[in-house]
């Protein structure tokens, strides 16, 4: 076969090869362009177009190179990024075809997904330097407005702590108080059983007789579980504490009452000593559907976040912290064991590694040196959770 005859067999040969890559090409695009999509939609709600498309170029850029172009825009609950690039061709150059240009587009819109929300936060006496508990209030009701536009099926609980939480009269109430007929066991010896029993345990440190919310750890191992009480074992339920004042807020269980939320967190006051391990128990009841705390969504995706500015200091059992931390490690595992999505917030003086530890993974951990730089780990964490899928 002559070299003139074999020509067409290569410059067909060489077509093909320039489609194929332009095709290549395009698959590449339509990555990047998902990518860039959901990196400017992380940016909503709030966000200006101008912002979006920023956040856009630098993920297109990253993924397909400088030679593309993108728009972003907003229609109705949807975000659509529309690209295109120019592809040039090796052997159609021949025919004085030098390149080709491909488009794009792709489009995101809100998940959906359940959610079910708790924020752990630190109120203890600590709070009240550097402005932390003002930091606090403002992020975490920046960070509920946030997840109120989003306009999803998200409910957020709160369960402010120091070295001890407090119930409210809405949640003593929530309580089981049953009657019972049968004897009991008390201290190895059987005997007539009241005629109801509360899931609260007989005030241990209430020397005044009369008892005003704050509750302390379970007895180990219920102080890092999220177990129902059991009114026939003393050891399940929840131990009545003297409270030291009222400044402490009601634990506020999940709910989308986004405004009494807010409310609560206007409220919130520095008090007491700090214990981490009781609020992340307590964001266990949250995510159980049994009282104390009721309302848990069993299809919602499960994310608690604690915030905390100070070691381990005091709890029921201990004022060592080695110990006290000891009891963190297993109730952060029982979280996660639970599918929980756990984010840490250490605020200038927490234990670093413990909390990195804590976290579902180092990159869900964020250490900060100013309280002021709240809002802006909560508004990343929002941001994150404000997840869209690509429906192209």
């Amino acid at each position: 076969m002559s070299a003139l005859s074999t020509l067409p067999l290569v410059l067909t040969m060489g077509g093909m090869i320039d489609i194929a890559q332009q095709y290549k090409a395009r698959s590449k695009l339509q990555s990047a362009a998902d990518s860039a999509i959901i990196a400017a939609s992380r940016s909503a709600p709030g966000a200006s177009i101008d912002d979006m498309n920023r956040n856009a170029k630098i993920f297109l850029e990253a993924n397909y190179g400088t030679g593309a172009q993108g728009t972003v825009k907003k229609v109705g609950d949807q975000i659509v990024y529309n690209i295109s690039a120019t592809v040039p061709y090796n052997f159609l150059t021949i025919f004085g075809m030098k390149a080709s240009r491909i488009s794009v587009n792709s489009t995101a819109e809100a998940a959906g997904a359940d959610m079910d929300i708790v924020l752990i936060l630190d109120n203890s006496l600590s709070m009240i330097g550097d402005k932390r508990i003002v930091e606090l209030r403002k992020a975490a009701n920046q960070f509920i407005s946030t997840i109120e536009a989003m306009k999803s099926n998200v409910q957020i609980a709160i369960i402010p702590f120091d070295n001890t939480v407090f119930a409210g009269p809405g949640i003593v109430s929530q309580f089981n108080s049953i009657s019972e007929r049968s004897s009991v066991q008390r201290d190895g010896k059987s005997g007539p059983a009241p005629s109801s029993k509360s899931q609260l345990e007989e005030e241990r440190d209430v020397s005044s007789g009369v008892w005003s919310g704050c509750i302390e750890d379970r007895s180990m191992d219920y102080d890092t579980n999220g177990i129902p009480a059991d009114i026939t074992n003393k050891r399940t339920l929840y131990p009545r504490k003297r409270c030291d004042d009222n400044k402490l807020q009601s634990v506020f269980p999940l709910s989308k009452d986004y405004k009494a939320a807010r409310s609560l967190i206007d409220r919130m006051k520095p008090n007491g000593l700090t214990n981490n391990v009781i609020g992340l128990q307590w964001a266990m009841e949250a995510f159980t559907p049994q009282a104390p705390l009721t309302g848990s969504n069993p299809r919602a995706k499960r994310i608690a976040m604690l915030m905390t500015d100070g070691e381990n200091t005091n709890s029921r059992w201990d004022g060592l912290g080695s110990r006290i931390d000891a009891r963190m490690r297993i109730a952060c595992k029982a979280l996660k064991d639970a599918d929980v999505i756990l984010y840490t917030i250490n605020l200038m003086e927490g234990d670093q590694k413990l909390l990195r530890d804590c976290a579902t993974s180092p990159d869900y951990f964020f250490d900060i040196d100013l309280a002021s730089q709240l809002t802006s780990v909560f508004q990343q964490i929002s941001k994150r959770l404000a997840v869209l899928r690509i429906v192209h």
